[in-house]
């Protein structure tokens, strides 16, 4: 008891580093459900326009009456100074000039040389200004085409063009489903370094000359003591699996059923894997910084090896039968089974065979762990 009530203290020293995993984690997925569950509606964009008129038609007042439509008209002399600095300071977007004979060459079917226009820099608010201008002189110059005059195909252009159809997008909608499964996806990164980053720091420290010789100093057994070791690593590590598994109901708005189940069972044998991993690389690593770099290179390696941040169908077959090595890559083998994920069907043998093979990972290294404790004990005696 002695022990396990050192190694939460300890621990509680040590948690920023699992603690931060954790968060970032939560966060990055949190956002990206909540962005993949949203639809827009389309919505034209209002521009700031100055407008003059020099021709003075029926036409061109048709025309500056249908550009106007959903935009703000801003009154300021013609000016080219004071346009010039409207555009400038961003007053306005965009200036309009109707020329002078717009009716008369509009009504001959010419399109050239009909507006002028005044901008600083080429932007999204020019090319729609330019759009909405060119659609109005090509809709009424089909309108004349057919045989009506300049007024009746300008006001025809402006009723077919106020015609619109509400447009809604939606992103990429994840359903609750495949967003469990990302999450599942992504949780050996993410779970190995939470747990290794806090529980090997403190393993660490315990093995430490003065801290063993205060636990020496009673008449504690060496099984005991290492039992209240295990105790307390096992109570972070359910508490750090099961703050992952809140998190997921949370993200993905579904509850752990059906096949689901089964990632949870998955996701409990990878937490073992990485507590044995744990408990192995703290018997053989005296520093921090040493095991940082074993945080990294373990960690992002197998991830990307084992089909964490790249899927497995992705990757060449020669990496895959490298990988098989790795207890990473028997947990997303698993994954896609479950979830169905990278054209993998459900598939309850091939996932049971997963779990066996990780399984046996966990064997090997709690007893590769433990028969480094002892080697060290013997050396330390000796």
């Amino acid at each position: 008891m002695q022990v396990f009530k050192l190694f939460l203290k300890i621990l509680k020293k040590r948690l920023a580093p699992a603690l931060l995993f954790t968060g970032i984690f939560i966060l990055i997925l949190a956002s990206i459900s909540a962005s993949s569950s949203q639809s827009e509606t389309y919505e034209p964009s209002e521009l700031r326009l100055a407008i003059f008129d020099e021709d003075n038609t029926e036409a061109s007042k048709l025309a500056i009456k249908y550009i106007s439509k959903g935009n703000e008209i801003i009154k300021i002399d013609n000016d080219d100074d004071k346009l010039l600095d409207a555009l400038y300071y961003t007053t306005i977007h965009y200036s309009i000039t109707v020329n002078k004979g717009f009716e008369e060459k509009l009504s001959r079917g010419e399109t050239d040389d009909l507006f002028t226009v005044k901008f600083v820099h080429e932007n999204y608010s020019n090319a729609l200004a330019d759009s909405k201008m060119n659609e109005y002189v090509k809709t009424v110059s089909a309108y004349i085409k057919i045989g009506q005059d300049i007024e009746t195909a300008s006001k025809s252009a402006a009723d077919t063009l106020s015609k619109h159809t509400k447009v809604t997008y939606q992103q990429d909608t994840k359903s609750a489903d495949e967003i469990m499964a990302m999450f599942f996806q992504y949780l050996p990164y993410v779970l190995f370094s939470a747990i290794i980053s806090a529980l090997g720091p403190v393993l660490i420290v315990m093995e430490r000359k003065e801290v063993k010789d205060r636990t020496h100093c009673s008449s504690l057994k060496p099984s005991n003591e290492t039992l209240g070791k295990l105790l307390g690593a096992a109570v972070f590590v359910a508490a750090d699996w099961a703050v992952f598994m809140i998190a997921g109901t949370v993200i993905s708005g579904n509850s752990y059923a059906g096949k689901a189940l089964y990632a949870v069972a998955n996701s409990v044998i990878y937490a073992l894997i990485s507590a044995g991993i744990a408990l192995l690389v703290a018997t053989l690593v005296s520093n921090d910084n040493v095991l940082n770099v074993i945080i990294q290179v373990f960690g992002l390696g197998s991830s990307f090896l084992c089909g964490v941040f790249v899927p497995q169908e992705f990757l060449g077959s020669r990496v895959l039968t490298a990988a098989k090595v790795l207890p990473a890559y028997w947990y997303i083998k698993a994954n896609n089974s479950i979830f169905s994920m990278s054209d993998v069907v459900f598939s309850k043998t091939e996932i049971l065979k997963c779990f066996c093979i990780e399984g046996i990972f966990a064997v090997i290294v709690f007893a590769a762990a433990f028969t480094a404790v002892k080697m060290s004990r013997r050396s330390k005696k000796m």
